[in-house]
């Protein structure tokens, strides 16, 4: 708070107060803070991450399931810790220097939004995440994206590659339990609708409720499949045309519920637009779909 003085001769003077926090939530650094456009203020504090989500209260401390990881961070560089919002997956980023003698930042507490949960992201043994400045842009999509600035001076843009050093990764998603309680049924077969336009290969795993087994089932097609007139013959979609349906085989234990997972394992992009899983119960046929 600013608050102009009476000038003497010759002078123009500002006196400068300001209003003192409770002990151990300053921020360590001043590129410890971000803010969550319509959510709330997070920062990096002496103890560890704080959220203010209003003016009217208090910061709150929410570092307590990670105190044995920020045990570790060095104390004396806690000034070059970088925040950054990371929308792409909801995530809020705190990129600090993990280690004894670690003056430079090398992991990521990455802090999910939508879950409630910390991650701890060390990068890869050949390269750490070690990053000396964060922001959030809108890129030239009209999408807002995290760039980090490399201690060389490079600049990243964060999430926008299938691989980590050279490495791909896999994506997985499961549903809920499809069914219901009435009776048990005896699942079938399993349709996947995605996009088609390349060659796209999954792994459909079913959890039958109540049984310990799981069923795994591959799945691939696409438009590398085998040509038959103006169609592409026996995997995927239409010639032209990028959405098909890719189905598969689960049979497994009598059940009321079904639970279904997709793992990507593919260094290519995937996206799925849904599942039906048909069923048989007392000699007709039903259908569950997520």
């Amino acid at each position: 708070v600013y608050s102009p003085t009476s000038p003497t001769f010759g002078q123009s003077g500002f006196l400068f107060s300001y209003k003192v926090a409770d002990p151990g939530v300053g921020i360590v650094g001043p590129r410890a803070a971000v803010n969550v456009p319509g959510r709330f203020t997070m920062f990096w504090g002496i103890r560890g991450p704080y959220v203010i989500r209003s003016p009217e209260y208090p910061a709150k401390y929410i570092g307590a399931r990670i105190e044995t990881f920020v045990s570790g961070i060095d104390k004396n560089y806690q000034n070059g810790i970088v925040a950054a919002y990371w929308p792409n997956i909801n995530s809020v980023v705190f990129d600090v220097p993990y280690g004894s003698s670690q003056s430079t930042n090398n992991y990521a507490v990455c802090y999910n939004i939508e879950r409630d949960a910390f991650t701890i992201f060390p990068g890869s043994s050949a390269k750490r995440f070690a990053f000396a400045s964060a922001v959030t842009i809108k890129d030239s999509d009209g999408t807002n994206q995290l760039f980090m600035g490399t201690y060389a001076g490079h600049v990243m843009k964060m999430g926008g590659a299938i691989n980590d050093d050279g490495e791909g990764f896999d994506a997985e998603m499961w549903t809920g339990y499809l069914g219901s309680p009435d009776a048990q049924k005896l699942w079938k077969r399993l349709s996947v609708r995605a996009e088609l336009g390349s060659r796209k290969q999954f792994t459909a795993k079913a959890r039958f409720y109540g049984a310990n087994t799981e069923q795994s089932q591959a799945l691939a097609g696409g438009s590398a499949g085998d040509p038959f007139g103006t169609f592409i013959f026996g995997v995927s979609a239409f010639t032209g045309l990028s959405l098909g349906q890719l189905a598969g085989d689960i049979y497994g234990d009598p059940s009321e519920y079904v639970q279904i997972g997709i793992i990507h394992s593919q260094n290519e992009a995937a996206r799925l637009h849904g599942l039906t899983v048909h069923f048989e119960r007392t000699d007709q046929w039903g259908k569950s779909a997520a």
